[in-house]
């Protein structure tokens, strides 16, 4: 029994499918991560975990992030204590600690990450509640391993089915 030319071209055609059916569900990845609390700088460098430079860049990074109102008294409603930045009309919650960590993704590289601890209306002063609300403000801990873009296919153009009746037109003419 004779097997058509066509079986193998149809075959052929349909491998770019089969290879992508094998790897389309996108893979949640748990990332190594860390996030320690420090109440300051010093305490930073003094556990040893990161180096002095990383501390104070923690702290910085962790400082620009701190929400800005633009009077005391609407810092002060949300917050316990409010910092004006620069001597100028904008107003911070105090920072009582910041929170730095990595997190390493499926590729191996770190990325850092830092957080502000302050103190506001639903945390009353309580460091480890002030904590437990900068760690639900981290970046999520999973990332999607299947990101990369996906091959496209190409195709070629070849004598065959239906160029002969393009060629010849159609609709009775």
């Amino acid at each position: 029994m004779k097997r058509s030319k066509f079986a193998g071209l149809a075959l052929m055609g349909a491998a770019p499918f089969f290879l992508l059916a094998c790897d389309s569900q996108p893979q949640q990845r748990s990332l190594a991560s860390t996030a320690t609390a420090y109440q300051s700088v010093q305490a930073c460098i003094d556990a040893g975990i990161y180096t002095p430079r990383a501390c104070e860049d923690g702290f910085d990074a962790a400082r620009r992030q701190l929400p800005r109102y633009g009077s005391q008294e609407h810092c002060e409603q949300q917050f316990e204590r409010c910092d004006q930045v620069g001597g100028g009309s904008i107003f911070v919650p105090a920072m009582t600690g910041f929170m730095v960590g990595h997190m390493i993704g499926s590729s191996g590289r770190q990325t850092a990450y830092h957080q502000p601890i302050y103190y506001d209306r639903a945390t009353r002063g309580d460091w480890d509640r002030a904590v437990s609300s900068a760690r639900a403000r981290m970046p999520q801990h999973t990332v999607d391993s299947n990101n990369r873009q996906q091959p496209r296919a190409t195709t070629n153009s070849r004598s065959g089915f239906g160029s002969g009746a393009a060629a010849r037109g159609g609709w009775g003419s």
